[in-house]
């Protein structure tokens, strides 16, 4: 198994500017992260002035779950969220999306089949619950819903006066809103955007009182790796969303990768569902109708339901624990990474400061005084993707340093993919505001999210 031990690393932040994608990257052009095929290295400066600390403990390489386990921390943000405006439904949800969503082989058969065997699966109530609710004529499965079209991204369910989103919500009154987004964002092939642009549909959501539900886009063809590359890129950043805000996240690729022709239509693009003679059967989680892509994401999609009435709605105990967080991100108390993944979302007036450190030498960012600050060490070779996404009138770059011996790693980007031996790293971002603001994220609320994993 994995193990990895954070020790104090350096993620630097100051104010730049409102560009979505990273420097030195044309408008409009997709963003391309830097990666480092082998070791970039080179010396950095001022060695003398970093202490080492502590001995730090082991950190474990976590499998993504295919839906998250609820935490106690999770159900307080939740909450919090929710107490925004305790009128709303929390036996209603609204659909948004693209057209994996707006097919009726997802959700709809919830209403439509009188009965439903989960094969044990405790899931009966969750299902009476939500289905007995009604928005119009319909229950949440089969409503159709405002914020979800073919061929929609987040943008899409963004425009309009209200938005669509807000359109939905207005609508529905209800307390839970399924965002899967990504089947089409990830057509623009800039993960950064699309994770900018889902942390401003959450916090939309999450402003007027409605928990979002995020989850991952489905595979590609097998014979299509560039894209495929790109949804996994995708699903990477929405994961790190729904981790940052403390949200539940629903991993839909996983499953479906396993499935023959991994779950999906003659077009090689939409999830299929399990059909019988004229009729589809979306709601067989028998061995033969979870070999078709919608029927998990049915299974999975109310199961996710199903924890969040239990524990957020409901009384009854998270099923998971959460760490212990140590650090507070300065220089002088960095944050130890319990486990990768790592998300971290901030705005950036909570970034801490600090000066004169080693680490900027490495971003070539000398002078800059606010960053946060993580460590990490490996106990094997690995490669490690470290990503900071500027969300509003800022850019990042990021620098990693070897604490032994002050040798940095990367390219200074906003995304590095660097190999890197066993020892102890320090990893820091330095955000910066240019001098020229981009007028659609003038007014945006400068954030940023940093994500750092093992890479494949």
């Amino acid at each position: 198994m994995f193990r990895i031990l954070l020790m104090p690393g350096v993620l630097a932040l100051v104010a730049l500017s409102p560009c979505a994608s990273p420097r030195g990257a044309p408008r409009g052009v997709a963003a391309q992260p830097a990666v480092t095929t082998g070791v970039v290295a080179r010396p950095a400066v001022d060695a003398g002035q970093v202490v080492a600390p502590p001995v730090d403990s082991p950190l474990n390489i976590v499998p993504r779950p295919l839906v998250t386990p609820i935490s106690p921390a999770m159900v307080a943000a939740m909450r919090a969220i929710a107490a925004r405006d305790p009128n709303l439904r929390p036996d209603v949800f609204s659909k948004m999306g693209g057209s994996s969503v707006v097919n009726h082989g997802f959700l709809h058969c919830f209403e439509e089949e009188p009965r439903i065997d989960f094969g044990g699966r405790p899931l009966d109530d969750t299902l009476a619950y939500f289905r007995a609710a009604r928005v119009g004529s319909h229950s949440p499965f089969a409503r159709t819903s405002i914020a979800a079209d073919v061929g929609w991204s987040i943008r899409h369910a963004l425009a309009g006066r209200p938005s669509y989103v807000m359109q939905e919500v207005r609508a529905t009154q209800g307390r839970w809103a399924l965002a899967f987004f990504g089947s089409n964002d990830v057509e623009g092939k800039n993960a950064h955007q699309f994770a900018g642009r889902l942390d401003r549909l959450v916090m939309t959501l999450a402003e007027r009182g409605v928990v979002p539900v995020l989850g991952a886009t489905y595979p590609r063809r097998a014979n299509d790796p560039d894209m495929n590359e790109q949804v996994r890129r995708y699903n990477r950043m929405s994961s790190a969303i729904a981790a940052a805000w403390g949200l539940a996240y629903v991993d839909f690729h996983q499953p479906m990768m396993t499935l023959p022709g991994r779950g999906l239509a003659g077009d090689g693009y939409h999830p299929n569902t399990y059909i019988v003679g004229p009729r589809s059967h979306g709601c067989d989680f028998g061995e033969q109708g979870l070999r078709y892509g919608n029927n998990h994401r049915n299974l999975l999609t109310l199961t996710a339901l199903d924890s969040l009435r239990r524990t957020v709605v409901g009384s009854e105990a998270p099923p998971a624990v959460d760490a212990t967080p140590v650090g507070t991100g300065s220089p002088e108390s960095p944050v130890r990474i319990a486990s990768f993944p790592f998300a971290r979302r901030f705005d950036e007036a909570a970034i801490p400061g600090g000066e004169g450190l080693p680490s900027e030498a490495c971003a070539g960012a000398a002078g800059l005084s606010h960053r946060f600050v993580a460590r990490f060490t490996l106990d094997r070779a690995m490669r490690v993707r470290a990503s900071a996404v500027a969300m509003g009138p800022l850019e990042t770059h990021i620098g990693i340093r070897r604490v032994s011996d002050s040798t940095c790693f990367g390219r200074t980007e906003d995304e590095e993919v660097v190999s890197l031996d066993p020892g102890t790293y320090e990893l820091f971002v330095f955000a910066l505001r240019p001098r020229r603001v981009a007028e659609d994220v003038a007014s945006a609320a400068p954030r940023i999210l940093v994500v750092v994993d093992a890479e494949p």
